[in-house]
């Protein structure tokens, strides 16, 4: 038998009627993006980002002289936490999703894995989740490209 190849299989980590959590390098990480996200909350509902100079100006802004895809997210939270949603999307288009997806793939980390967690992940995860972070890539890129074009209403 070749060294490499065993007969007796070993449960997967991945595999998902195991009854565990997900890695604990993954809650960690979990847990550190629910901080930020609840953090930049009370920064923000603490002290107003409408007010020029109150969190400094945006790096891209000011060596490029474009606005980046986080650009108006400090003023988007602040307005999201007054409930005003019409103008944290005016801010920035993608703030509300980007934190839905955030929130929801940090609880899917603390979820434990078999039926609970198989509502939320049908079946096996496979190449997909390959290509999120190709996809969020091209969204940046192109929002970026639309935000950036004169009299763009994408603009914060």
């Amino acid at each position: 038998m070749n060294r490499y190849t065993t007969s007796e299989v070993s449960p997967s980590v991945d595999d998902p009627t195991e009854p565990h959590a997900g890695h604990p390098v993954q809650r960690v990480q979990a847990g550190a993006v629910l901080f930020v996200v609840i953090g930049t909350a009370v920064a923000v509902t603490l002290r107003d980002p409408h007010e020029p100079g109150s969190f400094g100006v945006c790096p891209s802004l000011l060596l490029f002289g474009s606005y980046c895809p986080g650009c108006g997210t400090l003023r988007g939270m602040a307005d999201l936490t007054s409930g005003d949603i019409s103008a944290t999307v005016g801010h920035n288009l993608l703030l509300i999703p980007m934190i839905v997806a955030l929130v929801a793939w940090a609880v899917l980390q603390w979820l434990p894995r078999g039926k609970a967690r198989r509502r939320f992940l049908p079946g096996r995860i496979g190449p997909t989740w390959v290509n999120i972070p190709l996809i969020v890539g091209i969204t940046f890129l192109i929002f970026t490209v639309l935000r950036n074009l004169p009299g763009s209403e994408l603009a914060p």
